[in-house]
């Protein structure tokens, strides 16, 4: 659980978990949609990844990231996490992206 908290005290791994929280999305719908580059993302997802706070599922060439059913479980963590999103000003700048990641669900933007 301890490797859970440093993971997830990073600004852009706590950005991506609000972002995933939503909707599956490959690693350009998330660099598109935080402005990081491709090598930061994957970083990040990969640290993620390794901690079971991200799964991934493979749709042709693109792989998708979503959260884990295993940190899904940690519903007080969740709900936590759900109103820090709310508070952080570097977290709302997410929310007028939805409209962006659901197009690209819809259409793909890759």
């Amino acid at each position: 659980m301890n490797e859970i908290f440093k993971a997830l005290g990073d600004q852009n791994r706590l950005r991506m978990v609000n972002i995933l929280k939503d909707v599956p999305l490959c690693v350009c719908d998330i660099e598109n949609a935080l402005h990081l580059s491709q090598t930061n993302v994957s970083r990040h997802l990969k640290i993620l990844r390794d901690l079971h706070i991200v799964k991934t599922e493979k749709k042709q060439q693109w792989v998708y990231y979503s959260l884990h059913d295993e940190f899904l479980s940690y519903n007080n963590l969740l709900s936590h996490l759900e109103d820090v999103f709310k508070e952080e000003t570097y977290l709302k700048d997410i929310e007028e992206r939805n409209a962006y990641m659901e197009k690209c669900m819809n259409e793909g933007c890759c």
